[in-house]
């Protein structure tokens, strides 16, 4: 009865360490997987929405329907890394001034 309940177990834990085996080459596979990649996408329904693609070094605001997609924006990825640094800049300055005026007003 040890010996079965042994084998099941081995047979068991072998096949788990096979599926996380498989799922790290899956992830590893997959984000190198092109030159395309997908940044964001936003429904606005069924098969309608707005994506934001990434293609080499551009960056591709593309308008999806059911029946056609258009490219509404082009510009190179530096634009995105520059707007985030400012938006987190921007947060950080608001949020010192809001404890500024707490510190005040206490």
């Amino acid at each position: 009865m040890s010996d079965i309940v042994t084998q099941m177990l081995s047979a068991l834990f072998i096949v788990i360490i096979m599926i996380f085996g498989l799922s790290l080459i899956y992830k590893k596979k997959k984000r190198s997987a092109g030159i395309m990649d997908l940044i964001e996408y936003r429904s606005f329904g069924q098969k309608m929405g707005i994506a934001a693609m990434k293609i080499n070094k551009e960056v591709f605001i593309l308008g999806i329907t059911p029946t056609d997609m258009k490219v509404i924006e082009r510009f190179g990825e530096e634009i995105i890394e520059k707007s985030s640094i400012n938006t987190d800049a921007q947060c950080r300055r608001k949020r010192i001034q809001r404890l500024k005026e707490l510190k005040e007003s206490l």
